[in-house]
Parts: C-alpha cells; structure tokens; sequence
C-alpha cells in the first residue's frame, strides 16, 4: 500500500498491517457530527486542543506527533452512516472525504517531506453511495 492514499475495500478483503497504528472510526457511532468527532478523538488519541471541527481535524492530521508508529491507518467502517441522522448535513461525507484528498495531495508533494514523517493510509469500507461521491467529487481512489 502507498501512503497518503485513499483505498476502498469490501468487507471479505484480509488486508495485515504489522506494526501499524490502526485508528477505526465505525460510521454507526458517528450519525451525528458530535459523535464523528468524538469517534475520531477517541480513536486517533487526539489532543485536548483539537477543536472538535472539519479544520481542527485536518491540522491534526497533519501532525500525529503524539503516535509513536510512522505508518497510521484510519480505517473507516459504514462510511455511508456518518452524520446520517443530520439531514441539513447531507454535504458532509463529501466534504471529509474533500479533506482526506486534499490532505494526502498535501503530503505527497510538501518538500518538507522527510523520512520521519507520518505515513498515512485511508481505507474507507465501500459502499456505492461513498464511490458515488468520489468520482463525483474527481477525487483519487484504488480499489482493493
């Protein structure tokens, strides 16, 4: 798997990762923005200085110093479920997964890169709806 990359898998896939951090985000605890950027607190660690918002969660990302491993994957279950119960927020998977794409374009072409960096791999559970968006939005993806 290359890092920065965003990766949509089927459930019968077996993907082992040694000596990865693996932060697991369920889209069925996070129906509600409230409960995704809790999931998110929770499973990636984050600091109490992360400001519960689209911008704070980017910022974080980008940094992760707090996790020993260099490689980090975020692995995201029922994608399609997250902040479902907000109708008003109906834009909002699209605009996580806008922030992924532009965080893995970051990445890969900061030339403040090093090899100390944290590696990041996005694996998103796939379903239409979650595909639907990507192709829509042109953003980069690869099928496992």
């Amino acid at each position: 798997m290359s890092p920065f990359t965003i990766y949509l898998f089927n459930a019968d896939v077996q993907i082992k990762l040694d000596n990865y951090f693996i932060a697991n985000i369920n889209g069925e605890c996070c129906t509600t923005e409230y409960d995704f950027h809790t999931e998110v607190t929770n499973a990636l660690n984050f600091p109490q200085y992360y400001g519960r918002n689209l911008d704070s969660l980017f910022d974080c990302l980008l940094d992760l110093e707090w996790i020993e491993n260099n490689h980090i994957v975020i692995r995201m279950d029922n994608f399609e479920k997250i902040v479902s119960e907000e109708s008003d927020k109906s834009y909002y998977k699209e605009l996580l997964l806008l922030l992924i794409n532009d965080l893995c374009q970051f990445k890969k072409t900061d030339p403040n890169n090093s090899e100390d960096i944290k590696n990041l791999y996005f694996l998103i559970n796939h379903a239409d709806s979650t595909q639907k968006i990507l192709e829509t939005s042109e953003i980069e993806y690869t099928q496992l």
